[in-house]
């Protein structure tokens, strides 16, 4: 994105693990009870600022637990949820694990966790976990790659991700030279990446049943982590102040390109900016009015003749036509979803999440009142049978429609201020008595004029 990576979220704890997978993210952290809680949450961009933002918001959603006595090692994801390699340990109060260390591979089911076949003798051993979902094919598959420190080498194992113990694992390449240091998604394969402990990395592009090696990779110091975002690798270098620099790398060269800086973490007040500037603009419309206006607001004013109050009915009916309009050029604007653009209230979300329905709001006030000044009508009020008007029954001039759409989208913003309209006799709001104006329609009675 434009600006980097930003930080989103903070996390209590360091996660034992974590893994990512379309616009969603799974991690994994210590349970109160022991265990392991599973934790997520989907990243939704927002087009127009390009920017994301985390849903739900300030929370996180939290998916079945890992069984009590068991370790993760490692957690990936496939098409039908998520898959976890784990160690039986022996917890204080619950029955002994029946084979202390054994390793297993779990899929999340509803609302628990099943193992898969279980692995082989083979594949039991101490060393470093990297696990990875194959969701290409017809059926999901798991990676498996298994360091033996002992003998400094990798050995990779498939197998199918279907039903408990469906299928069985078979090894699909052993004893490649060091230990393995992730599995990424790249150019839509999966690539396991070596440690030979000597400062160089090699690429190992995986086939259905064979792995072809890659280039060596001269590793890069601070790398911590290593990332696949289907068509590129990255390296992930966290500075003092956890921020993070992304290293582009090249699998098939084994070339690092320049690296892409994060942004500047924004601040809280710097999020919610917007809801100081809505709150000075509604303050600022409401003492006007009370300083100016004050006599009219309960005031029951003579109409002009033939015209009669626009009825609440009429007038919410003329704004629903008008919203709907400055909606769809909002969402057309920004990308955003119906969903996202409906989002209220706005006050309580940060300028990412409210940056939408804000300006379905702003559109919907502009749009009526470029339409207003220049044929008294906007589309909704044509249909609803009203109009605008100055106090003397004219029509009312482009400065006082413009004013009335902009003191129009304060009152959307903050629907508490629709209180005026409610308790004023002729029905007259914020932006009628900051501007001059009324919403009239003609008196049942009334002979249209020629």
């Amino acid at each position: 994105m434009p600006g980097g990576p930003r930080v989103a979220s903070e996390l209590p704890d360091s996660p034992e693990a974590l893994v990512a997978s379309g616009d969603r993210l799974w991690f994994a952290l210590p349970a109160a009870r022991g265990g392991t809680a599973v934790w997520t949450l989907r990243a939704v961009r927002n087009q127009a600022m390009e920017t994301f933002f985390n849903d739900p918001p300030n929370r996180f959603d939290l998916v079945p637990s890992l069984p009590a006595g068991s370790a993760i090692e490692a957690i990936a994801a496939l098409r039908g949820g998520l898959i976890a390699a784990v160690r039986d340990r022996a917890v204080e109060g619950l029955p002994s694990a029946a084979a202390p260390g054994r390793l297993r591979v779990l899929r999340q089911e509803g609302a628990g966790w099943s193992e898969l076949a279980p692995l082989p003798r083979d594949a039991q051993r101490l060393g470093e976990i990297r696990l990875a979902g194959l969701s290409g094919g017809a059926e999901d598959e798991v990676l498996l790659a298994i360091s033996d420190p002992a003998e400094g080498s990798v050995d990779l194992w498939r197998g199918r991700a279907g039903l408990p113990g469906a299928g069985g694992w078979r090894r699909i390449a052993e004893g490649l030279d060091g230990s393995a240091v992730a599995i990424l998604d790249v150019e839509g394969r999966p690539v396991v990446l070596t440690d030979d402990g000597g400062g160089r990395w090699r690429a190992h592009w995986v086939r259905p049943d064979a792995v072809l090696r890659g280039a060596p990779i001269d590793a890069r110091a601070g790398v911590s982590a290593l990332i696949g975002d289907g068509e590129l690798a990255y390296g992930v270098e966290l500075d003092g102040d956890r921020r993070p620099t992304l290293h582009p790398l090249d699998l098939r060269s084994g070339r690092w390109s320049d690296p892409i800086e994060a942004a500047r973490q924004r601040s809280p007040r710097e999020r919610f900016a917007h809801v100081a500037l809505l709150g000075l603009l509604a303050g600022t419309a409401t003492i006007l009015t009370l300083l100016f206006r004050a006599d009219r607001i309960s005031a029951a004013l003579p109409l002009p003749a033939g015209l009669v109050a626009g009825e609440f009915g009429a007038r919410s009916g003329a704004l629903l036509i008008d919203y709907a309009l400055g909606a769809g050029v909002a969402i057309l604007i920004t990308g955003a979803s119906l969903m996202e653009v409906l989002l209220q209230p706005i006050w309580t979300a940060p300028i990412e999440r409210a940056f939408a329905p804000m300006l379905a709001f702003f559109l919907t006030a502009m749009i009526a009142g470029i339409a207003e000044a220049a044929t008294g009508r906007s589309i909704g009020k044509r249909l609803a049978g009203v109009r605008v008007l100055d106090e003397r029954g004219g029509r009312a001039g482009a400065a006082a429609c413009l004013g009335r759409a902009l003191v129009k989208f304060v009152v959307l913003c903050l629907p508490l201020l629709a209180i005026i309209h409610l308790i004023n006799p002729v029905r007259r709001g914020l932006p009628e008595l900051l501007t001059g104006t009324w919403v009239l329609a003609r008196a049942p009675d009334a002979t249209p004029s020629a």
